[in-house]
């Protein structure tokens, strides 16, 4: 990656400790360093909130440009006052990778976030809540800029922190497993925009794994409503995976749970329940009952409509779902080969 001057000053002035505060070190009394470190160090807590707090008013005039130079002159005001690094100068670091990443420069989003990452490291040790923060900032910018690769070995770091600190039956392990699936889907999926037309099979079945291993966390729990709609997706989400990996039966049996409890939870007039029956008539065109596969789309519109105004984007999509399939059939019929691939 590569490094910019500002980096560059960064980095040789956080390795110097000013000569002003050596000399005045030196003049402290032995019984007064204590006294001394504490009002050095609300010294160094008010220039950070006080520049913590400008960057966030313009940040929420979306004004990052602006955002951008307050925080890093901070940055620089705290390197020539501290001895190496601190905990100010990583806090600004990791406000300065959000503000970066808001403003789309990713390079220097990620340098920010890696280099608050090895402060809190340094400072606070490979454990602390300050480290995990900085780790969790880290997953958070790699994902924002699609990085699912580099995002990986980040956010499987963090979901094993969080089985060893939460229990693998809590809440924030299994949102923390639920990131790591979702990182493997995306990583793996085709994405034609980044010419990658094919799936990695290899990532899809980390994903699909990891949110059986989810599954099986709920069999554990009483669900409430809640988790009955934490399941439900979970469900639906496999099935997809599972059809991506051509395992079709199985995608239809994920399918089928899924849609039971959509049902019970939302009703047949619902949305939810639309989606269930958009991934039916995908699996059952795929293994060739293309008259359940029709009827599934055709409920899908009728339910579609009856809930939104004729004219509104969610409406125009099922009607040119169910064009899209019954062209696919028609085609399929006549022998002939056409695009078409969706869940």
């Amino acid at each position: 990656m590569r490094i910019t001057w500002y980096y560059f000053v960064l980095i040789h002035t956080m390795l110097s400790c000013t000569y002003a505060q050596k000399e005045a070190m030196k003049q402290v009394k032995d019984g007064d360093v204590n006294l001394y470190t504490q009002a050095v160090n609300e010294k160094w807590q008010d220039i950070e909130d006080e520049i913590q707090k400008e960057s966030q008013e313009l940040m929420d005039e979306d004004d990052y440009k602006s955002a951008i130079a307050k925080v890093r002159d901070g940055i620089m005001q705290l390197s020539k006052l501290t001895d190496g690094h601190s905990i100010y100068e990583a806090q600004l670091l990791m406000k300065l990778s959000e503000i970066l990443t808001l403003d789309r420069q990713k390079e220097q989003a990620i340098h920010s976030a890696q280099l608050s990452l090895k402060m809190f490291i340094e400072i606070r040790g490979a454990k602390s809540e300050d480290t995990y923060n900085s780790l969790f900032n880290l997953a958070d910018t790699y994902v924002r800029f699609s990085a699912w690769e580099e995002a990986i070995p980040v956010v499987k770091k963090l979901a094993k922190i969080a089985k060893k600190k939460h229990g693998p039956y809590s809440k924030i392990y299994r949102e923390s497993l639920r990131r790591l699936a979702k990182t493997y889907m995306s990583a793996g999926m085709p994405d034609r925009d980044e010419g990658k037309d094919k799936p990695d099979k290899k990532l899809l079945k980390k994903a699909s794994k990891s949110f059986k291993k989810m599954l099986k966390l709920l069999k554990r729990k009483k669900l409430d409503d809640e988790l009955l709609k934490e399941k439900a997706g979970t469900l639906l989400t496999v099935a997809r995976l599972e059809f991506e990996l051509n395992n079709v039966l199985a995608a239809l049996d994920y399918t089928k749970m899924a849609g039971e409890l959509k049902l019970s939870l939302f009703g047949r007039l619902s949305m939810e329940y639309v989606q269930v029956l958009n991934a039916l008539a995908r699996l059952h065109e795929r293994m060739d009952e293309d008259a359940e596969a029709l009827l599934s789309m055709q409920e899908a519109l009728d339910i579609t409509e009856h809930l939104h105004e004729p004219d509104d984007d969610i409406v125009k999509k099922a009607h040119s779902n169910l064009e899209g399939i019954t062209r696919h059939i028609g085609a399929k019929k006549c022998g002939k080969t056409i695009q078409y691939r969706s869940f």
